[in-house]
């Protein structure tokens, strides 16, 4: 396991990357259905001998987003509708219900994949068009955790779409699982990586895969910003344009009435979509990705160290145990008003506590190296790297179409000279 800082640590989960307001919910749209066409499901598929990871086609979106005005509380709710094997469904959820389902999952199922969220705004965040922004993310947000099949059939995500109660009360009240919970559950939804035995190769897989992503987390970030800079000189670029031709229009007439040159009318040039635009999404969205991917990584190693630690609690544990049968008394033992009956009784009950933690964490950190390195990270760079090819072939389609638009433009212009 490579080096982590700990504050950096700690805040992976709550460092969720800000959506800024230019992101039009449109592109968004774009992207997932070019995430869609990339065969991005693989990503998601995970094995299970008893089938029960299989689901349906599932139909799940996010729409009709609207503004609910109370007294001192203000709010845009979302319609979260769809349907599957049980039938139809259709709820409405405010964006705070979204970030519990997420907090939620990833306590339940530690080091998977689940997509991650903008971070909540505070200034602006009932503006039109943010909202839809923040519309097309969630249903981005849905629509890839639907295809995670034993997330999607979980009690907690059926509750979010389903139960018509405040879910965010659902949420805080949801048992948090324990170690031996999620071992179990998970020993039956992926017990194909638990007898897997290539154990130290995965590391290495998943501790170059993490430095790997760290670095082009880092990448990205500077990326965004050179995208966000050409899409602002794009956007001034065709405002002077359309200037520019708008005023020699209207000098074009003064020469026609002044000098009697030929009469040129200057057509409204058409406006494009900026091809910056798109690839400011995309980074976005991979970025969102990689943060979340990483998260899943951290997660891995969390479960590393609590397995430490544990094992080191349970040899401390067996060691008082020993000398207290030896008569060896420590500090605690003789402070202690329990009988020797009842000492011997807690020590081994928390011993046993402890095995069971033990064997449970050594179960769900084998399992999730095993995941991550075998299914996990492989389909993610694969993912990547079709995603990757289809965004740059749709920027340079855009570019070329955008050029060859303004040379029809000017064309036409000299065709008027001539």
């Amino acid at each position: 396991m490579p080096y982590i800082n700990q504050t950096q640590y700690m805040d992976i989960g709550s460092s969720l990357y800000q959506i800024s307001e230019s992101t039009t919910a449109s592109s968004l749209e774009e992207e997932y259905i070019n995430f869609s066409q990339s065969n991005s499901s693989d990503h998601y598929r995970f094995t299970s001998p008893s089938g029960l990871n299989k689901i349906d086609r599932v139909i799940i979106s996010v729409s009709k987003p609207k503004i609910i005005d109370r007294t001192l509380n203000k709010h845009a709710i979302y319609t979260v509708q769809g349907m599957d094997a049980k039938g139809n469904f259709e709820i409405e959820r405010r964006y705070k219900d979204f970030t519990a389902l997420r907090s939620v999952l990833i306590q339940h199922w530690p080091g998977c994949f689940i997509p991650q969220l903008p971070s909540k705004q505070i200034l602006g965040n009932l503006d039109p068009d943010f909202i839809e922004e923040r519309r097309a993310i969630l249903d981005f947000f849905l629509k890839r955790t639907s295809g995670l099949s034993p997330i999607y059939n979980s009690e907690e995500f059926q509750q979010f779409i389903r139960n018509p109660n405040d879910f965010y009360r659902l949420a805080s009240e949801m048992k948090r699982r324990s170690f031996k919970d999620i071992a179990d559950i998970y020993q039956n939804e992926f017990l194909d990586y638990y007898i897997d035995q290539d154990s130290h190769d995965n590391e290495q897989v998943i501790d170059n895969s993490y430095r790997a992503f760290k670095a082009c987390l880092e990448l990205f970030g500077q990326f965004e910003e050179v995208c966000k800079r050409n899409q602002e000189c794009y956007e001034r670029k065709m405002r002077e344009s359309e200037r520019l031709f708008r005023e020699l229009g209207e000098i074009n007439l003064k020469y026609a009435k002044c000098f009697g040159v030929r009469e040129i009318r200057f057509q409204n040039l058409s406006k494009p979509v900026n091809p910056y635009k798109g690839l400011l999404d995309w980074i976005k969205l991979e970025i969102l990705d990689l943060n979340a991917m990483i998260e899943a990584i951290l997660r891995s190693y969390e479960y590393e160290k609590f397995l430490e630690r544990a094992v080191e609690k349970l040899h401390n544990e067996k060691s008082s145990m020993q000398s207290f049968q030896q008569n060896k008394k420590s500090f605690i033992s003789f402070i202690s008003m329990k009988s020797k009956e009842k000492k011997m009784f807690h020590m081994e009950n928390s011993i046993l506590y402890s095995e069971t933690d033990v064997n449970s964490l050594t179960i769900i950190r084998k399992i999730l190296v095993s995941k991550q390195s075998k299914n996990d990270i492989p389909l993610f760079k694969n993912q990547k790297a079709k995603k990757y090819e289809l965004s740059l072939c749709k920027f340079f389609s855009s570019c070329i179409k955008d050029h060859l638009q303004l040379e029809d433009f000017l064309k036409s212009i000299l065709q008027s000279l001539n």
